[in-house]
């Protein structure tokens, strides 16, 4: 329901976009890319972490073996997740009509959502309290959505900083996504004295790559931050040990006489 509403308040905002307006086409790449990351699963990896140390060290499972599991079990979600609110945004807000281009955003959105989820948890794996991973995801969101290209594009983003801009998923999905947009046939047309398509100068704009390689490098960078995030999720679950100051003792009583 979540994704529906967000999906319909998106669109109605972006509504008056056409293709000769790109801000509002742009612009509404973040909010889909920051609507579909995965920030909630912070509470839940929270809740079930000290199951995941007692059934470790007991010998039921693996740490790799969860996960792996539970990257499985979210990736249904995040498809149903992602083809329930692209369905709206895309269309509604005037996205090229092409349907290859359409599978391709929603596909962006599927694998930067499991990505992100598996960031989320591995972070919620490696801190002490729920308290303090609610709070690190916060300063977390706001550098990945800061540094993505959008707000602050590449060259004017500090030297420090730069780093979260080349290992961001939001950036590399969001180039994904500009390029997929603005090398279809709507954008086709060269602007006179310039010797460049529209689309091209859109991307220009933003500092964007205009050649599809970069559309695809964004799918292996995103796919390999998921494998690096499930090997790091599942070397931070593996120091951890189960607390064994919960759970019942048996005390003997011995009577006075």
């Amino acid at each position: 329901c979540s994704r529906v509403r967000n999906s319909c308040l998106l669109s109605t905002e972006c509504l008056p976009a056409n293709q000769h307006t790109n801000q509002p086409r742009c612009a509404v790449l973040l909010p889909c890319v920051r609507i579909l990351a995965a920030s909630l699963q912070v509470p839940v990896a929270l809740s079930v972490r000290e199951v995941v140390y007692r059934q470790q060290h007991a010998g039921f499972y693996s740490t790799i073996a969860y996960s792996l599991a539970v990257n499985f079990v979210h990736l249904p979600l995040a498809v149903a997740e992602a083809v329930i609110f692209s369905s709206g945004v895309y269309w509604m807000t005037g996205f090229v009509d092409e349907g290859d281009r359409f599978l391709f955003f929603v596909f962006v959105l599927c694998i930067v959502a499991v990505a992100t989820a598996s960031l989320f948890r591995t972070i919620s794996y490696a801190v002490p309290s729920m308290e303090l991973g609610q709070v690190l995801i916060g300063p977390a969101n706001g550098l990945l959505v800061m540094f993505c290209g959008i707000p602050i594009t590449r060259t004017n983003i500090p030297p420090w900083f730069i780093w979260v801009y080349y290992l961001s998923p939001f950036s590399w999905s969001i180039r994904s996504l500009a390029i997929n947009e603005y090398t279809g046939d709507a954008y086709k047309d060269i602007v006179t004295g310039l010797n460049k398509t529209r689309g091209e100068l859109y991307l220009d704009a933003y500092e964007f790559q205009s050649s599809d390689e970069w559309k695809w490098f964004g799918i292996v960078f995103l796919a390999g931050f998921l494998v690096a995030m499930i090997a790091l999720s599942n070397y931070v679950l593996s120091l951890g040990k189960p607390d064994g100051s919960r759970g019942t003792s048996r005390v003997e009583e011995t009577d006075d006489e």
